[in-house]
């Protein structure tokens, strides 16, 4: 032999090999042949797979290659010529399993290393879970309420608030009633001075809508002594406009009479207030009057409040006329009503076509010997229901409204000289109605 001293005893290497095999784990009744081979296969393994990932490794090929080549020619020298391993070829290969066993051994403290870790971040779980168990019942113990106990809190809670609410809502009252009170105050001291400018207004024989775009289009407002039908499609603008007319003429010292056949006089109060906040002074100091003939036959409670008036039925028509005729006694003279009619569709469906053209006969020329100015508000979408005919007949004139999409118009036929026949687009809100530009096509 050259070089260095060959190995004298096998023991050595049998005792590195079983305890080698030992620490990776090799059992069974193995010769020291079959142990050195399944060593080899291990190593060769250990060195290109990552234990803990259980994932290739990112290493260099060519070193793999290197470690498998010297593996194998370890291998090869052991097996042909296991008692003449050199010291070298022997001192590599304890080296090679000192550093194998080096890092075995680290990467076990790098596992315990982390399972101390795990059991501690889960006693520390266990302890806070415990703590919250433990807030928890305490929380519980120190609500935990009988039935009983529970419904007398809720009942005490909800009186509280009801006290609150009356309370609220008697300062509210006390403020319309104050506002009410200024009002009517307001109304009834410019009154004389209105009712001047309205006789002067009357001279021209026509009545502003107080809307100034429409009155633009009329040539300076409603003929007196005039029946006008206002229809069309629910939701296109009707009701509206007719509000806003009422609560400007109004205000302008001009008494107004509602007749209501599909609608209760709450209702029609409501949307007026909408416009007017002080429209109640206007029923206290008789200028304003609201003619119900749907309340009743609808199980609706009559109300005290003056200036509301109930018919005992949708059809009677002749308590209408008599309750019409009767209010309008009590007016100034030279200063006739404005008159509105609302619900005339359901009056239509309720009375044979004889008693309603009856009706509107007389309405209408009674409205005319007194020189008043008269809205006919129907909900349809055309002229060509018969009794509809048969009342638009009777009229002066119609304003006619449409839908088309989402925009909505108006024309005017008859009447009164205009500036345009045509449709002119309108917008309008329950506080404000508004035309849009129309062409002066100067059309009697």
């Amino acid at each position: 032999m050259t070089g260095d001293k060959p190995v004298e005893e096998d023991t050595k290497i049998n005792e590195l090999v079983e305890n080698l095999a030992k620490l990776l784990g090799i059992e069974g009744n193995l010769s020291i042949d079959e142990k050195i081979e399944k060593i080899l296969e291990k190593i060769i393994y250990l060195t290109t797979v990552d234990s803990f990932n259980l994932g290739p490794k990112e290493i260099n090929r060519e070193k793999s290659l290197e470690i498998k080549e010297k593996m194998l020619e370890l291998k090869e020298k052991f097996l042909t010529n296991k008692g003449e391993i050199k010291q070298e070829d022997y001192n590599k290969f304890r080296n090679l399993v000192e550093n194998l066993t080096k890092e075995l051994e680290s990467r076990e403290l790098e596992l315990n290393s982390r399972e101390r870790i795990l059991a501690e971040r889960e006693r520390e779980l266990s302890e806070k879970e415990a703590k919250l168990d433990e807030e928890r019942k305490k929380i519980l113990d120190s609500v935990t309420l009988t039935k009983q106990q529970y419904m007398e809190m809720i009942d005490a809670e909800v009186k509280r608030k009801e006290e609150m609410l009356n309370s609220k809502l008697k300062i509210i009252e006390t403020m319309e009633k104050q506002l009410q009170s200024r009002g009517q105050r307001a109304i009834i001291s410019q009154l004389p001075e209105l009712e001047e400018m309205i006789k002067e207004e009357l001279k021209q024989r026509k009545i502003k809508t107080g809307i100034k775009k429409l009155d633009d289009l009329l040539k300076g407002g409603i003929p007196t002594g005039s029946n006008t039908m206002l229809i069309g499609p629910p939701f296109s603008g009707k009701k509206e406009l007719t509000q806003i007319m009422v609560i400007s003429m109004l205000q302008r010292g001009l008494p107004v009479i509602f007749v209501t056949f599909g609608e209760p006089a709450a209702s029609i109060l409501g949307d007026l207030a909408n416009i007017s906040p002080i429209v109640d002074a206007y029923l206290n100091i008789g200028r304003l009057y609201i003619i119900d003939a749907f309340s009743q036959q609808s199980g609706i409670e009559k109300t005290n409040q003056q200036g509301i008036i109930y018919i005992q039925s949708q059809t009677d028509t002749k308590g209408v006329l008599e309750t019409c005729d009767s209010i309008v006694r009590n007016f100034t003279k030279g200063i006739p009503p404005i008159f509105v009619l609302t619900g005339i569709t359901t009056l239509i469906n309720l009375i044979d076509k004889e008693e309603l053209i009856k009706f509107f006969q007389i309405f209408t020329t009674k409205r005319k010997m007194e020189d008043s100015i008269s809205f006919y508000v129907l909900d349809n979408n055309s002229l060509d229901d018969p009794d509809v005919q048969a009342i638009a007949h009777l009229m002066d004139g119609l304003i006619i409204f449409k839908k088309e999409g989402s925009k909505s118009f108006l024309q005017v036929q008859g009447l009164t000289d205009v500036e345009s026949r045509d449709w002119i687009e309108t917008e309008f809100s329950k506080t404000m109605f508004n035309l849009k530009s129309f062409t002066l096509s100067k059309i009697r």
